[in-house]
């Protein structure tokens, strides 16, 4: 017989854990058959990994909270991916405006958005999700924490089982710095000029991996 592994969660936890049950996907105006199995599938398979984790170390329960945590956060965001989203799109730039404005015409083309405007925030984020492409400005501030941030989310790529489009964004036009961006192993190198938002948008809506 199992050992039984006793863990303390505070009340709110319990509350957001098994409120999954009772969430709806946003924006949908009729609960199809395919949500609704979605949604058991995904309740399914988390539900897995946290028998798992009760049994991975009985001698640190707080760890194990944590953990379990982390997975309820996870299936809280995949229960609100919705069929119609195109992609992922995680944009990183020191710019509050850029990270507004990118954000606001991608999700407008069925993207879903996520932003970060330093390096460590994205490194992490990239690290623990799915994206299909990050956006990255390459002076965040300086060209050298781009260049940093660049070859990061390269090694890290290089280890996910599907193809990330990595697309860097500039207000300069320096020839070395698209050869170093190009070296690096992005996908393109774009020029914040005039109408370069409105550029950027077709070109990952049009993009073919």
């Amino acid at each position: 017989m199992a050992d039984k592994i006793n863990v303390e969660l505070d009340e709110s936890f319990l509350k957001r854990f098994f409120g999954l049950t009772d969430e709806l996907l946003p924006n949908v105006a009729d609960i199809t058959l395919p949500v609704l199995k979605r949604q058991v599938m995904n309740i399914e398979e988390e539900m897995n990994k946290l028998k798992e984790t009760l049994h991975m170390d009985p001698k640190k329960p707080i760890a194990k909270a944590n953990k379990i945590k982390e997975i309820v956060e996870s299936q809280k965001r995949a229960v609100s991916e919705d069929d119609s989203v195109k992609g992922r799109v995680l944009v990183i730039d020191d710019l509050g405006v850029i990270t507004y404005q990118l954000s606001n015409m991608l999700r407008r083309l069925d993207f879903e958005c996520v932003t970060s405007n330093e390096i460590v925030s994205a490194i992490d984020l990239f690290k623990k999700n799915h994206y299909d492409f990050v956006l990255m400005d390459l002076f965040i501030p300086t060209q050298r924490e781009g260049f940093i941030l660049l070859d990061e989310l390269k090694k890290i790529s290089a280890d996910k089982p599907y193809k990330t489009v990595i697309g860097v964004m500039s207000a300069s036009n320096k020839k070395e710095y698209k050869i170093a961006c190009s070296q690096k192993g992005s996908d393109f190198y774009i020029e914040k000029t005039d109408c370069w938002q409105d550029d950027l948008c077709k070109l990952i809506e049009n993009y073919e991996s």
